[in-house]
């Protein structure tokens, strides 16, 4: 990472500084990934989920039938019980 780095401060393009000070401030980070394997994924889809349910609920005066809907968009499907009318 350090050599790519470099080879961008012989650059002159404004882009290639951006693109150079962003990995910069981002290196830690970036190589921290290699080492454990993770990221925020999961996070930010959650924080997707909860934003789409907000739109969706725009409008709705009662903040109970919002908090409803976020918790019941994580409960799995497999974990809800089958009613007799849905195997007809």
């Amino acid at each position: 990472m350090d050599m790519v780095i470099a080879s961008m401060k012989v650059s002159d393009v404004g882009e290639m500084l951006c693109w150079r000070n962003m990995l910069r401030r981002w290196k830690e980070p970036i190589l921290n990934y290699f080492d454990n394997r993770t990221t925020n994924a999961f996070t930010e889809g959650v924080h997707t989920k909860i934003k789409k349910i907000k739109r969706v609920s725009y409008g709705f005066r009662n903040v109970d039938v919002y908090v409803r809907k976020v918790v019941l968009s994580f409960i799995q499907i497999t974990l809800l019980p089958l009613s007799s009318h849905s195997l007809l």
